[in-house]
């Protein structure tokens, strides 16, 4: 993909359309669910700053699991 960028900044406020105000949120960072990852990561796995530490289905999902046993 050639807008591909790895890094998720929301805080990028510039006229790069492709990564201003986060909108590559869905047009990079890895997203790394259902259970024991964070909502993504930048490349190669490196910490993001605006990421959930677990998003809401992932948990859900594992409760889901837990009330069907």
């Amino acid at each position: 993909d050639m807008v591909y960028c790895g890094v998720y900044d929301n805080a990028l406020d510039n006229d790069n359309y492709n990564l201003a105000k986060g909108f590559n949120y869905h047009q990079g960072p890895e997203w790394l669910w259902p259970i024991g990852y964070p909502e993504l990561t930048n490349e190669n796995g490196q910490f993001c700053s605006f990421s959930c530490e677990t998003q809401a289905w992932s948990v859900s999902v594992v409760l889901e699991v837990l009330h069907d046993l």
